[in-house]
């Protein structure tokens, strides 16, 4: 009986931390599946921007009617595009999953790191998508002159 209360007390404490790590994991998880939503959702608009800005470099490059203000213009959302994709590229680059955090990061520190992750794909996605507003309503002003 001794003994069975003695591997009683011995595991209890055990398998307390053993589930307490699991929680601490399954909530880690779940941020970081909340990131990847945000980035698969915006993802595949990298291939839009892509055709945007072959659009506008042959504008740019084609139409010598463009007045400076047209082709500065036309330079600063090139540049807004790219640094939009850019922004895409070098976030997928970083990001650092859980997993290979936890050898060397607390559970808190891997948390405050995965909503910092979070607040960056936001912005990432908010660049990219004002980017495409801009440079289709810049393809349809060019298109009505």
């Amino acid at each position: 009986m001794k003994k069975l209360i003695i591997a009683f007390l011995v595991l209890t404490p055990v398998l307390l931390f053993i589930n307490c790590q699991n929680a601490e994991h399954q909530s880690e998880e779940e941020l970081k599946k909340e990131i990847f939503v945000i980035h698969d959702d915006v993802m595949p608009k990298t291939s839009e921007i892509n055709r945007l800005q072959r659009k506008l470099r042959a504008i740019k490059k084609e139409n010598t009617s463009l007045d400076s203000m047209q082709q500065q213009k036309l330079t600063a959302l090139l540049k807004q595009l790219e640094e939009a994709h850019d922004g895409m590229m070098v976030w997928m680059n970083n990001f650092k999953s859980p997993a290979k955090l936890r050898a060397s990061k607390s559970h808190q520190e891997i948390m405050e790191y995965l909503n910092e992750e979070k607040s960056k794909i936001e912005k990432v996605r908010d660049d990219m998508l004002m980017s495409i507003d801009a440079g289709n309503s810049m393809l349809n002003d060019l298109k009505k002159k």
